[in-house]
């Protein structure tokens, strides 16, 4: 639940599984995401992404990056950058498995001036009064790690992958006793293509 999804999510294949890095056409790829989800409301999400990818003969295999910035209410922000390598390995002339690794630089933070509690509002005039709550929330800055495997030719593709490997501790509150960790996420993926006639 804390990690950014696409409602069009085969527009942002690296997001998905970094073994899709460099993958299927050898080309340079790519791609620029936005949403902005419930705009009329005051708890909005507000997501943007770019990614980029190309698959490289002296590397024997493909590289990508990934920047991306959430917005969530304007109060909880995350700002996201990838790097991506996957090794490609020809099974036969018309199959091959990529291996990735992904490393990644989170840096989490709260706009505290957004926040509003119960002892800030007024019966009659609602939020008129300033907050006893002391707020903590410091800027978290951490690394992460994914991994994936991808096996595909012309006609078909599968793939699987593990992000946030090492689980990282995502606390904003300073000195809390309650700790959160970003947990591991699993995505399975496949699909192919069914050639209907001309």
């Amino acid at each position: 639940g804390q990690d950014v999804h696409f409602s069009q999510f085969y527009n942002s294949p690296l997001t998905i599984n970094p073994a899709n890095v460099g993958a299927f056409n050898g080309d340079i790829r790519a791609h620029s995401n936005y949403r902005n989800q419930w705009p009329n409301f005051s708890g909005d999400f507000i997501t943007t992404s770019i990614t980029y990818d190309q698959y490289v003969d002296a590397l024997k295999g493909g590289f990508g990056i990934i920047l991306m910035s959430d917005q969530i209410a304007k109060t909880l922000n995350s700002n996201e950058a990838s790097f991506s390598y996957s090794y490609h390995q020809h099974i036969t002339r018309k199959f091959t498995l990529n291996f990735a690794l992904q490393g990644t630089y989170i840096q989490k933070s709260v706009n505290r001036s957004n926040l509003t509690f119960g002892d800030m509002i007024h019966p009659r005039r609602g939020f008129v009064f300033s907050t006893n709550d002391v707020i903590t929330a410091v800027p978290v800055n951490l690394f992460d790690f994914s991994a994936g495997i991808l096996g595909y030719s012309d006609r078909f593709y599968v793939g699987f992958a593990t992000h946030h490997l090492s689980e990282p501790k995502i606390s904003l509150m300073a000195g809390s006793s309650s700790e959160s960790f970003l947990n591991r996420r699993y995505t399975a993926h496949m699909g192919t293509e069914i050639t209907l006639g001309s």
